[in-house]
């Protein structure tokens, strides 16, 4: 289900796009008009006819952080593991607290790269820094052509810092 919707976001994003194009043009020709109780209703039937779009774009995100969740509790119990860059960790825990707690995006920041590739047992997230906080990571799933390219959140860690600043700085790397 989730890999339909996440094949149909493009058109769906067209559709949305289309319709409120359309909606804001002909209720702005009522008003014009002289129409405007029509034109608040053409505008209210616009947004209950996109809500189950939007609905859609954060189904594909919901999914997404639903196997990320399930695979952390894995590699939590002892079942699974976790590498980073290739390099599997002996003592994951500081790692995955990060993922207990999603945090909402913050306007005007970006992920800054280069980019980390974590595996939560066989599960794969790539983890970017924030441009602006430097213990805020994007992470972005990149199982879906959505999430790939959409973060599904955002977290805080610091024990991810070390992995970066080797990144940043590699004339400092012994």
């Amino acid at each position: 289900m989730v890999h339909m919707l996440d094949r149909l976001f493009p058109y769906l994003a067209c559709i949305i796009a289309a319709s409120l194009f359309l909606c804001i043009m002909y209720g702005g020709y009522l008003i014009m008009t002289g129409r405007r109780k029509r034109a608040t209703r053409v505008v209210i039937s616009c947004i209950l006819f996109n809500i189950p779009f939007f609905a859609v774009f954060h189904a594909v995100e919901y999914a997404a952080r639903r196997e990320v969740a399930a695979a952390v509790n894995i590699v939590r119990d002892g079942k699974g593991y976790l590498s980073i860059d290739g390099i599997r960790i002996k003592e994951p825990e500081p790692y995955l607290r990060a993922f207990v707690k999603w945090f909402p995006a913050r306007s005007h920041t970006t992920p800054i790269p280069p980019s980390i590739l974590m595996v939560l047992d066989g599960v794969s997230v790539r983890v970017a820094r924030d441009s602006t906080y430097k213990d805020e990571y994007w992470v972005f799933y990149p199982k879906y052509r959505t999430t790939k390219e959409n973060d599904i959140g955002r977290i805080h860690s610091e024990s991810l810092t070390p992995w970066f600043q080797d990144k940043e700085e590699p004339e400092r790397r012994p």
